[in-house]
């Protein structure tokens, strides 16, 4: 009897940690620009042994809202690019559990399902990922009093490679990908990258990301370009980033070269926590350490929007 009541409770904490979208739409109206005519839709979920559910072979991108029960008063909005090497997405450890996490901080969140590159879907796989991070923040916006937000604060989440998409939005801003006829602001207003790829130069990047984005053969313009260190402006939003010191898939130096370069360039209020241990992919929750950086990053943004 009392296994079976453990069980029960087990179960239905599962289920408040990924409590569903209220809203799941496409990102685009109509045809999905960049993708080929007629190519099937081929997306698969599959849950691992690890009982991380990752989701293949995106070509229809989507935004799922998550609204809190009760919303934080200052209107504060993150859109979360889940992680997966440009190849899965970890969708509910880095999508989903997240967002939960947010609404209980009372902040609206935003799960994209953005394409992975593909030379079958894509006539250019490259901007693909750039383009749906840039019309999640413009449908954020355009939306913001249906989804009762505020449009001037509107935050990017990414985890690794989606650090990486997130750290390209809150650099490329100023080059839309996509169409943009009512000059909505791309800019995200902060950024979080949560152990990210930022560079696609040849020392500390994480080569299976480059891979996947730009393929086996890239020009060193082409790695420059996806390299989110060397777009930094005094333009550019402050960022919150973390990263695990003995990350194995990711070199932390990552995290310390976008931090640098924005201190170079004068961002103020950006924050850089570097645990010790933690290794690489642990979303909410760091194995050897009690801490939970979302509550850092609670502080952080109470800093940002007093």
């Amino acid at each position: 009897m009392r296994q079976r009541l453990l069980f029960t409770c087990f179960i239905f904490f599962i289920m408040l940690q990924n409590v569903p979208a209220q809203e799941t739409i496409p990102l685009y109206e109509g045809n999905v620009p960049n993708n080929r005519t007629n190519i099937p839709n081929i997306e698969k979920s599959e849950v691992g042994d690890d009982a991380i559910t990752r989701v293949h072979n995106v070509s229809i991108p989507t935004i799922s809202i998550y609204k809190p029960e009760v919303q934080d008063p200052r209107g504060i909005s993150i859109i979360i690019f889940p992680g997966g090497g440009y190849h899965i997405l970890s969708i509910d450890k880095e999508g989903y559990a997240i967002a939960n996490a947010l609404n209980e901080m009372g902040i609206t969140a935003f799960v994209v399902k953005y394409r992975m590159p593909s030379e079958t879907s894509n006539l250019n796989p490259a901007i693909a990922p750039l383009m749906d991070a840039q019309r999640a923040i413009q449908l954020a916006r355009q939306h913001a009093d249906d989804w009762g937000i505020d449009p001037a604060k509107v935050g990017v989440l990414g985890f690794s490679a989606g650090g990486h998409l997130a750290a390209m939005a809150a650099t490329l801003f100023d080059k839309p990908a996509i169409e943009n006829n009512n000059h909505v602001n791309l800019r995200p207003d902060f950024s979080v990258l949560a152990y990210p790829v930022i560079t696609f130069e040849e020392n500390f990047t994480h080569k299976g990301s480059r891979k996947n984005l730009l393929g086996k053969k890239h020009s060193a313009e082409q790695a420059a370009l996806f390299s989110a260190e060397k777009n930094i402006s005094s333009s550019t939003p402050p960022a919150f980033i973390f990263h695990a010191l003995d990350d194995a898939a990711v070199p932390v130096e990552n995290a310390m070269m976008y931090f640098n370069a924005l201190r170079q360039s004068g961002v103020k209020k950006s924050k850089l926590i570097v645990y010790p241990e933690g290794g690489h992919g642990f979303g909410l929750h760091l194995p050897s350490r009690n801490e939970k950086w979302i509550e850092r990053l609670q502080s952080w943004l109470s800093v940002l929007y007093p």
